[in-house]
């Protein structure tokens, strides 16, 4: 999250007409990948990043690392794809939206990922049967999916649903459930667990995901981006 705010921070202040130091958020950034990685090597022993299924402590430190580059680049791509393809450089309508979409964001990354973690902690701490277990999950996933309308209502405030599929090629109920997706990638990488994983990356949805150079939210070749997101070579003149 500390990232996100970072980086959020830096690119709403271009949108906006303001400035961004992109070398101290560059280093803000690093330096919150260099405390999380020294809080595991202070709290995790070796013997148990074994038992996490490591064969080191350090590759849980290399895996928390790449996660989170990952996400990073998975959040930035869908909240700012429409302005980076424009140098940041955007108009009034489209600048207003994508800050609407920044603060849904930061709200729904934070109430997810606390929603998920008190369900699984409480998995964890105590002996729930199979469906109690279950229903923890659904409650959690239930609350969740509400933030979401409430968050969609909340962008649809300031940005119509016309001018949000101008911006985003899709309805904002759909790209917060994309983006809601982030927070069961941020549980799955910190819980040794199978019911809250990744979702599998999928070309087109306007997210960077892992495996794919691009995604600017299309199937389509010719614009830079193929329909395999993967980075197109401009024509030799």
């Amino acid at each position: 999250m500390a990232m996100w705010h970072a980086r959020t921070g830096c690119l709403l202040g271009l949108i906006q007409g303001g400035s961004c130091e992109a070398t101290a958020t560059d280093l803000t950034v690093q330096q919150a990948h260099l405390r999380a990685l020294d809080r595991i090597d202070r709290l995790c022993t070796s013997h148990e990043a074994q038992a996490l299924g490591f064969l080191l402590k350090y590759e849980a430190q290399t895996d928390m690392d790449v996660f989170c580059h990952a996400v990073e680049d998975a959040l930035v791509s869908a909240v700012y794809g429409p302005a980076m393809k424009s140098g940041a450089i955007v108009d009034e309508t489209t600048a207003r939206c994508i800050t609407a979409t920044a603060q849904a964001t930061s709200a729904l990354l934070r109430i997810a990922y606390r929603t998920e973690r008190r369900a699984l902690d409480r998995i964890a701490l105590r002996k729930e049967s199979p469906s109690d277990k279950q229903v923890l999950l659904d409650h959690a996933a239930n609350r969740i999916t509400a933030v979401r309308t409430v968050l969609a209502e909340r962008i649809a405030s300031t940005c119509s649903s016309v001018e949000f599929n101008c911006v985003y090629h899709r309805d904002a109920a759909a790209l917060l459930a994309t983006i809601a997706g982030r927070a069961d990638c941020l549980v799955g990488a910190t819980y040794v667990q199978n019911a809250l994983v990744c979702p599998v990356p999928e070309c087109g949805n306007g997210m960077k995901e892992t495996g794919e150079q691009c995604d600017d939210g299309n199937r389509s070749n010719g614009d830079g981006c193929s329909s395999r997101c993967t980075i197109e070579t401009p024509p030799s003149p």
